[in-house]
């Protein structure tokens, strides 16, 4: 006897109105047409009486089992010629048909019947995806991947509970792949309106998606089902783009239930709570690519394509949006993810970090910091990174795109104070003081970028050239674009054969300056130089009293964006001097050495001053300096050997910076 027939004692527990129906699917001789009929009036009856539903479906199991049999599997269904494929179709319906009965089952049901179930289901599941079933809304009367997909999220759920059938579905290949086409087809469908105000696609799908992620982060397959997931959709650009419009959808829905419509909606079933969850499962599974992993860069092109669909620009809208709404757990969950993605994002690269900041990315930061925790304290309890985020913005500040950005910013993040700008109550010490020490260096790269702008110092605009900052009359300018100088007939013929000046030259407006940051860099050096002056000589002073020669470098450490200036023994940076061709025998020069600490760059430069007059005065100063005088505090115990430094200040002229070929790296 076929495993599909139901004993009469099983019969006997099925509603008398509906026991011929249940005879008439187990009948092996039933045809599949017949059978799905059955099946559906089984169906339909569960929907209508669902206290008894699910002691009616645990009592079909077996015919569930049955129709499951992968034995009934169609070996020929890709065979055109066979004529086969109604006979395919009313099977495979069959199947579909049996499945959902499962989701009448309790969890404790679920729980024992799965892990005999799933491999059948999948099957099934598989010919129905290959064959391209699922294109209708109706769950009963065709194919729809959401009562199947909500299989797999109830499946999904009893392994989050700890039970072994979650990690039965993790282990299934192409779970993914599925899982991506139902979520493409549930967004397209409630864009166009086909879903009911209850039935929001985001409380099944959403929550899935996260839990499915969870799981297979802890099944150590999170990059095999993300691959997956963005195979199923096309794509990483194309995943992007399915993860905005979601967003958006739930954003929209979440606005109504504050607007006119409220109750209506209310009425309708819709709950702000699911909206916002779902919202949050969205942001949050995203961020696990980055979030706590071990090795982030496995998923940096993942990022990149994000941000190639304009994920960034969004997710800064995003986290101005929401820091706006009420208080709610789940929000600040979503506000977090949402600020752990730019952190993400600032970490790709300068590129990326400037599209952030032309994006509005201060005043996003803004947003969330004060708008924010007035409603939810606890905000930094859920995002810990923020001072991570504020470090990123502050490393760049040497870059002239993003002071550019900043200072285009930098009104509008400020003009929401109404008060005094440190008068801050809602804000931890952390956050608050990494904002201020943000502000605070964006403030004084501003004003060095408004001078550089006026300045008439320029760079020779052939990047193998030494000379990268000089006074813009000793240049010639190109007599076609006005934009690029040069300091020789050379240089110009060299930049426009070999460093495609030829092509920039006639579009120039899509092409920024090549060597801007370089300029932008070295200006701001200079400014330094020039304003630590006094405090310079008496290092190097300190140095010659205490090591009796001038063999020394100073040293810019930049960190965190900011910058110290130390005179160090060159012997220390002989590695980076030695591959300056300018400073090879130089007595006219001083050596600087550059270290930019987080990106782990070093290199020389040579400043062209009055170096070699200094150093005499200076050697002379330290041979009128008591034994054992702390040099650094010659203005309380020698004033008048540091008035004679006082004065050397005033004489030393800084004239230019020259770097070389090796300095091209730097672009």
């Amino acid at each position: 006897m076929p495993l599909f027939l139901l004993s009469k004692s099983q019969l006997a527990q099925i509603p008398s109105p509906l026991q011929r129906v249940a005879t008439l699917a187990a009948d092996p001789s039933t045809s599949p047409e017949r059978v799905s009929e059955a099946l559906y009036t089984l169906n339909s009856a569960c929907l209508t009486d669902t206290r008894g539903a699910p002691r009616l479906a645990v009592t079909l199991l077996p015919l569930i089992h049955g129709i499951l049999d992968p034995k009934r599997l169609p070996l020929d269904y890709d065979d055109a010629a066979s004529g086969s494929a109604a006979f395919v179709r009313s099977t495979a319906l069959c199947a579909y048909r049996a499945i959902i009965l499962l989701n009448q089952y309790s969890e404790e049901d679920l729980t024992a019947a799965m892990p005999s179930l799933w491999p059948r289901i999948w099957r099934w599941i598989q010919l129905m995806d290959n064959q391209n079933y699922f294109n209708s809304l109706s769950p009963l009367s065709t194919f729809s991947r959401p009562p199947l997909f909500e299989l797999i999220r109830a499946a999904l759920a009893i392994g989050f509970s700890g039970e072994a059938t979650g990690h039965l579905v993790h282990s299934t290949d192409d779970v993914g792949l599925f899982i991506a086409r139902t979520w493409a087809d549930m967004v397209s469908d409630w864009e166009q309106g086909r879903f009911s105000a209850k039935d929001y696609p985001c409380q099944l799908t959403l929550h899935t998606l996260s839990r499915f992620f969870v799981g297979s982060n802890k099944a150590g397959r999170f990059r095999e089902r993300l691959e997956e997931l963005c195979d199923g959709l096309g794509g990483a650009e194309h995943f992007g783009r399915l993860v905005m419009r979601t967003v958006s959808l739930l954003v929209q829905n979440i606005d109504r239930l504050q607007g006119p419509r409220a109750s209506a909606l209310a009425k309708a079933g819709v709950k702000r709570e699911v909206l916002v969850k779902g919202l949050s499962d969205t942001l949050v599974f995203i961020s696990r690519t980055h979030w706590r992993n071990p090795r982030p860069s496995e998923y940096r092109s993942f990022w990149q394509d994000l941000a190639h669909v304009g994920f960034i620009r969004f997710i800064v809208d995003l986290t101005r949006t929401l820091a706006g709404y009420d208080e709610g757990s789940f929000m600040t969950i979503a506000l977090a993810a949402c600020l752990h993605h730019l952190l993400c994002f600032t970490e790709l690269g300068d590129r990326y970090l400037h599209d952030a900041l032309k994006a509005g990315l201060l005043v996003a930061l803004r947003s969330a910091l004060w708008l924010y925790p007035a409603n939810d304290p606890d905000f930094y309890n859920h995002n810990m990174e923020l001072p991570f985020l504020f470090r990123n913005i502050c490393v760049s500040m040497h870059q002239y795109a993003s002071v550019r950005a900043i200072a285009a910013a930098l009104p509008e993040a400020l003009d929401f104070h109404k008060e005094n700008l440190w008068e801050f109550k809602l804000l931890s010490d952390a956050p608050k003081k990494s904002w201020i020490n943000m502000i605070l260096l964006a403030q004084e790269r501003v004003e060095i970028l408004k001078q550089f702008r006026q300045s008439e110092f320029v760079a020779c605009s052939n990047v193998e050239c030494h000379v990268l900052q000089t006074k813009k009359k000793e240049l010639k300018c190109c007599a076609r674009c006005r934009r690029a100088f040069y300091c020789s007939k050379e240089c110009q013929t060299t930049a426009w054969k070999s460093h495609g000046h030829r092509i920039v030259c006639k579009n120039w407006k899509h092409f920024p300056s090549r060597n801007r940051n370089t300029q932008f860099l070295f200006f701001t050096l200079l400014q330094d130089y020039i304003k630590h002056t006094p405090a310079l000589l008496l290092q190097k002073l300190a140095y010659i009293y205490h090591t009796g020669h001038t063999n020394f470098c100073i040293l810019f450490r930049y960190e965190g964006g900011r910058c110290t200036r130390t005179v160090v023994p060159a012997k220390d940076y002989k590695g980076e001097i030695e591959q300056h061709s300018s400073l090879e025998g130089d007595n006219k020069s001083e050596t600087h050495v550059m270290h930019l600490t987080e990106r782990g760059t070093k290199f020389a430069l040579a400043l062209r001053c009055s170096t070699l007059a200094v150093r005499e005065a200076l050697c002379s100063i330290a041979r009128e300096i008591p034994e054992g005088t702390d040099v650094l505090k010659l203005e309380s115990t020698c004033p008048m050997l540091f008035q004679q430094v006082k004065e050397l200040a005033k004489v030393e002229v800084v004239q230019t910076y020259e770097g070389d070929a090796n300095m091209s790296r730097f672009e």
